[in-house]
């Protein structure tokens, strides 16, 4: 017969029943009173007799799910599937790799989810926390879990602002203090409008510099899509290096995709003196510029990088 009991010794109530094939199970309930422990294990005993297939769950840690899960299912789905993978190392750094899965609560999310407020956007934070709550369901399907301990877990409400529309007066001096590498990424993306995984993504075999189009085979809705080269970005593009070892026009660390700008790109708009401007605000600036329409210095207008 299931039931709550306290265990001798050890703090908080625990939770004491059988599944279906006669397989004792005794934890820790995730609430430290009597009354939230037995609404606990009614939920528990309402899910056994729903699915009456239920059996004991395989143990595994965290980070060798992690592992399967990158694996089996991110890089299988996801074209992004690096930035997954990064998001993932993140968990695991907090979790910690060894920790079995099965041992993680509801509390610890929450721990995990008060670091990040403190550490990144409330856009990044609910990003993290949906890839942790879609593990920990992708884990019970697998067979290394009864719930999910990040269910109860509430997403941040994110701060829409509005774009901060730049001037330019402004896209001029971010251009002329960014580093060598860091400028024809932003040149790309005000004249393009492309994203700034778009950007990492080009290949030089996207490029056509002789009829002036770009082919983004990688945007995101996951359709393809042309953009005009205009002038000056033109100019850029036949000062970059076509470099044999890479196909990517801005490769990063071994000649591998391009991964991250953050470093540059906020030491750049500091010396700019625009703190408050983001990358996804440069998107943005081609819709924004008066007789701009991506011709840029094909129709008499000066385009900021030249």
């Amino acid at each position: 017969m299931a039931k709550v009991r306290k265990i001798k010794g050890r703090e908080g109530y625990f939770l004491d029943y059988r599944l279906k094939d006669s397989t004792r199970v005794i934890k820790k309930a995730s609430r430290n009173n009597r009354r939230g422990a037995e609404k606990e294990l009614a939920l528990i005993v309402s899910e056994m007799e729903r699915m009456p297939g239920l059996r004991r769950i395989k143990k595994i840690t965290f980070g060798k799910m992690c592992d399967e899960y990158f694996e089996t299912y991110i890089k299988v789905n996801h074209r992004d599937w690096r930035t997954e993978g990064y998001i993932l190392n993140q968990l695991k750094g907090f979790f910690r790799q060894d920790t079995w899965l099965k041992s993680i609560t509801t509390r610890q999310v929450e721990r995990f989810k008060a670091a990040r407020i403190g550490e990144v956007a409330p856009a990044t934070v609910n990003r993290n926390l949906a890839r942790l709550k879609h593990l920990f369901n992708t884990a019970i399907k697998w067979g290394y879990l009864y719930e999910n301990p990040a269910k109860p877990v509430k997403l941040l409400r994110e701060n829409n602002r509005r774009l901060r529309y730049l001037t330019k007066d402004e896209m001029d001096r971010l251009i002329a203090v960014s580093s060598r590498n860091l400028k024809p990424i932003i040149v790309m993306a005000i004249n393009t409008g492309m994203r700034r995984g778009e950007i990492f993504n080009l290949q030089w075999s996207h490029v056509d510099l002789k009829n002036r189009i770009i082919e983004v085979a990688d945007s995101k809705n996951g359709d393809r899509r042309f953009t005009h080269i205009n002038d000056t970005l033109l100019n850029t593009l036949q000062l970059l290096p076509h470099r044999i070892d890479t196909p990517y026009v801005f490769p990063g660390k071994n000649r591998r995709r391009l991964t991250d700008v953050k470093k540059a790109f906020s030491s750049a708009r500091k010396r700019a003196g625009l703190d408050d401007v983001r990358f996804h605000d440069l998107e943005a600036y081609l819709c924004q510029s008066p007789g701009y329409g991506g011709s840029g210095s094909d129709d008499g207008e000066r385009t900021p990088g030249t």
